[in-house]
């Protein structure tokens, strides 16, 4: 299975898309230059970023929404259970830079996530885990009841 990440941002008529193919390398630093295709679409503070991936994508996406003009509004929609109960959750962005990760970022929390837990039926195992494995560290560490469970 092959999931399309994309970022797309909009401003009334106006749509600027911006492909990413998520890979370790996705949050680098570097990749935030490519983001010119919003200056070039024409985006303004009324656009909106509009990210569709997992953690990665959404970080990315919500880091660049978080430095155009200053700020303008992001919408995730992740598509992995990390990214539902974790990446795209609390507004933290992050992107690497120089061989350390997450070491360049803040908070912009997004205007709205949009997740269809139905989606979750179509993903492999081991991406189900990653998210479970984030679902039992908050547990133990925020909820000792639900952990308890």
């Amino acid at each position: 299975m092959r999931f399309h990440d994309e970022t797309i941002a909009s401003d009334s008529n106006r749509r600027a898309r911006i492909g990413w193919n998520p890979t370790r390398h996705s949050r680098r630093m570097a990749r935030v230059h490519e983001n010119r295709k919003l200056l070039d679409g024409g985006a303004s503070r009324q656009s909106v970023v509009i990210t569709i991936g997992g953690g990665m994508i959404t970080d990315l996406g919500g880091f660049v929404a978080s430095i155009y003009m200053r700020g303008i509004r992001c919408i995730h929609v992740p598509t992995t259970f990390l990214g539902m109960v974790d990446a795209a959750v609390g507004g933290k962005t992050g992107v690497d830079f120089d061989r350390m990760k997450n070491i360049i970022g803040h908070y912009h929390h997004p205007s709205a996530i949009i997740e269809d837990i139905d989606y979750l039926s179509a993903l492999p195992l081991h991406l189900m885990c990653e998210g479970l494995v984030e679902v039992i560290k908050i547990a133990a560490v925020c909820d000792a009841a639900f952990f308890s469970f």
